[in-house]
Order: structure tokens, then C-alpha cells, then sequence
């Protein structure tokens, strides 16, 4: 099963927001990439590279059942529901002891 550059990236993504993978890769055929548990739910996930398409297996699957197609870390920020916009904002810094 062919693997992306970026498939240990993002699914290592995903465990540091706290999802639980399993790492189905090698199982090859219309198989997903993966299943990430988020929140308590299962969701089958296939990772291709920026350009790459889906096979007309996984096309089927897709049309059929849930199916999360990760190409970059903002796809896995979306699949956690994660705002990148909320990510950027900076907190205002805390007021230093004496400066009240």
C-alpha cells in the first residue's frame, strides 16, 4: 500500500489532539488509511497527497459512508472541528506582579 510524505504527519496530528488511530494503511484494496476515534466516534479516514484522487473503490466507499479525505493539517483541525481562525488569536499577556 503506498504511503504519502505527509501520513505520519497527519495522523500524529491527530493523536496530539487527542484521537485514537489505527493505522490501516497496509491493508491495502479499498481498505481506509486509517480509523481516528474523535470525541468517542469512529471515523474512516484515507490520506492522499495534495493532487492525489481517490480510487473509484474508495469513491464508492465515500458515497456510501462516512469518509475523511486528509491531504493537509488543516483537514485534520477541520475533522476535530478545531477553528484555525480561534487558533491564531493571541491571548493578551497576564499583568506582571507590581504593575496593577
Amino acid at each position: 500500500a503506498k504511503t504519502y510524505s505527509t501520513h505520519r504527519q497527519l495522523l500524529g496530528l491527530a493523536r496530539r489532539l487527542g484521537g485514537f488511530v489505527v493505522d490501516t494503511h497496509q491493508v491495502g484494496g479499498t481498505c481506509p488509511d486509517a480509523f481516528v476515534a474523535i470525541r468517542g466516534t469512529w471515523h474512516a479516514v484515507e490520506i492522499k497527497s495534495v493532487r492525489g484522487r481517490l480510487t473509484k473503490g474508495q469513491s464508492t466507499l465515500k458515497a456510501s459512508a462516512p469518509l475523511f479525505v486528509w491531504r493537509t493539517d488543516e483537514d485534520v483541525w477541520k475533522a476535530f472541528r478545531i477553528r484555525l481562525d480561534v487558533l491564531q488569536v493571541r491571548r493578551p499577556e497576564p499583568p506582571r506582579a507590581g504593575s496593577l
